[in-house]
C-alpha cells in the first residue's frame, strides 16, 4: 500500500510539471555552465575572409550565466545568451542589450570541445547557419575561442597578479578577467 502512495504521488508531482528533484539543473543550465569562463578569440572569419590578427588578438567573450560580454580592445557589447536545446548542431541565440547590438538577436549554431568553442552566426538575424563555414556575399560570422586559463595564482608568462597595479605590458587584464582572476597573455599561452 505504501509503494502504491509512493507511485501515484510521484505521478501527480510529474502531471503538475514537478519534479521528483527540484534542484536537479535543466539542460539548458548544463549547457550554460559548460559555456561559462573567459574565452579568448583564436580565429576570426566572416563571408569567406579572414578577418584580421590584431582584431582576433584584442577580443574576449565572458559568459556567465545567461549573460554575455564580448570585449574588442576597449569597446564592449553586453547581452544575454539563449540556449536551444534540441537542435544539431547546438544553437544558441544572442541578443544584445547595450553596446553596438543593442536590441538586436544573432542566431547562432556553435560546437564546444572541452576548451575550444566554435560559433557561427548570422549578422543578418534572418536564419540560424546550418554548419561551421562562411560564404562570400552571406553575412555569416564564424569564431573560434580557446578557453582562458584560471589564475593559478602565480605569474604566468610575465603576468602580475590580476589586483597588481603595474601589469605588464604584454598582459591585458579586463575587469571581468580580474574578477574571474584570470590572467591572459595578448601574446599567447
Amino acid at each position: 500500500m505504501q509503494a502504491f502512495l509512493s507511485v501515484v504521488l510521484l505521478l501527480s508531482a510529474a502531471s503538475a510539471g514537478l519534479s521528483p528533484c527540484e534542484d536537479d539543473p535543466s539542460p539548458f543550465e548544463e549547457e550554460l555552465k559548460k559555456l561559462s569562463g573567459t574565452w579568448q578569440m583564436v580565429s576570426a572569419q566572416l563571408a569567406g575572409e579572414k578577418f584580421p590578427d590584431d582584431f582576433v588578438r584584442n577580443t574576449t567573450l565572458v559568459i556567465s550565466g545567461d549573460n554575455y560580454v564580448v570585449t574588442v580592445g576597449d569597446a564592449k557589447d553586453e547581452g544575454k545568451v539563449r540556449v536551444v536545446t534540441g537542435k544539431r548542431p547546438k544553437a544558441m541565440d544572442i541578443t544584445g542589450v547595450s553596446g553596438p547590438n543593442k536590441g538586436r538577436t544573432f542566431l547562432t549554431v556553435y560546437h564546444l570541445d572541452r576548451d575550444t568553442l566554435r560559433v557561427c552566426y548570422d549578422l543578418a538575424g534572418k536564419n540560424r547557419p546550418t554548419e561551421f563555414k562562411t560564404q562570400p556575399g552571406t553575412k555569416l560570422f564564424l569564431a573560434t575561442y580557446k578557453r582562458s586559463k584560471p589564475w593559478s595564482g602565480r605569474p604566468t608568462h610575465g603576468c602580475g597578479s590580476a589586483t597588481t597595479s603595474a601589469v605588464p605590458p604584454q598582459c591585458r587584464v579586463t575587469a571581468e578577467i580580474a574578477s574571474a582572476k584570470v590572467c591572459r597573455s595578448t601574446s599567447g599561452w
